[in-house]
């Protein structure tokens, strides 16, 4: 069973375009629910299925936590 978010750390330049592919292998519970609350995105991606989240990166650099639902399973996005 999946207990964390693989990479748990990304570095994407400040303004550029992003796509994060998110792949669910083995992962149950809240951690299906990737958001990324500062940007409010939010993806569910359930056991054994993919999907994808695209999005422009502030132009300001800094740190972006990523996040399940309820917090448990966390991440960075480092904006360079």
């Amino acid at each position: 069973n999946q207990t964390s978010y693989s990479p748990s750390a990304i570095t994407v330049k400040a303004g550029s375009k992003v796509t994060l592919k998110l792949v669910n292998r083995t992962g149950q519970g809240c951690i299906q629910a990737f958001t990324i609350p500062k940007l409010g995105i939010q993806k569910i991606v359930r056991v054994g299925t993919f999907d994808e989240v695209n999005f422009l990166a502030p132009t300001k650099p800094g740190i972006i936590p990523f996040m399940c639902s309820m917090g448990m399973y966390q991440g960075i996005i480092n904006v360079i």
